[in-house]
């Protein structure tokens, strides 16, 4: 089997981790789950940023090879891969002059997903799910951001968490699945 990607994307509380444990529950053996997020960089120089903004194009860069071998550790098997966050972030969050540089490093620099998931809910909702967010005014900014770049985007899935729940999230996502791949 050629190598299945599915990225879960939204923004913090959109219910994530929860589909994707719920997909690895499914699959089992036959996916592999692999978490793009901003946690557990494999590079010493990013770990010793934590807490402070990416801006340069170097940590960036690193930041993207870090990904590189998330990605290419996850579909060096025939099994699903399955990512909990994907590349998106670092461009959609991307601020200033560097922002260019993150957005094409994004679309020529690394593959997309064969299935792209976008699981969003108001803001509200979030926050109430999340305990950790520490600024609710740049948390909406960013979930504007996210909404305005994956709501009625072509070949995106969009699912309202709100609405639906992580079961019948999931059920859509292993039918596609099912069918697919």
């Amino acid at each position: 089997m050629k190598s299945k990607t599915i990225a879960i994307l939204g923004v913090d509380g959109s219910g994530k981790s929860t589909v994707v444990n719920n997909l690895h529950f499914r699959y089992g053996d036959r996916c592999v789950v692999t978490y793009m997020g901003y946690k557990d960089f494999e590079d010493s120089r990013i770990k010793e940023l934590k807490n402070k903004r990416f801006a340069t194009p170097i940590i960036v860069f690193r930041i993207y090879r870090c990904f590189w071998r998330r990605y290419l550790n996850a579909i060096k098997s025939d099994k699903i891969a399955i990512f909990d966050r994907y590349v998106h972030e670092i461009f959609i969050n991307a601020e200033g002059r560097f922002r260019r540089i993150n957005i094409l490093l994004y679309r020529y620099l690394f593959p997309m997903p064969s299935l792209i998931v976008y699981l969003h809910c108001s803001a509200e909702e979030s926050l109430k799910r999340k305990d950790d967010i520490i600024n609710e005014d740049i948390f909406k900014a960013m979930k504007r951001r996210f909404d305005e770049f994956f709501l009625n985007r072509k070949g995106v899935l969009c699912l309202d968490s709100g609405s639906l729940s992580s079961d019948e999230i999931t059920s859509r996502i292993c039918e596609l699945i099912d069918k697919s791949f």
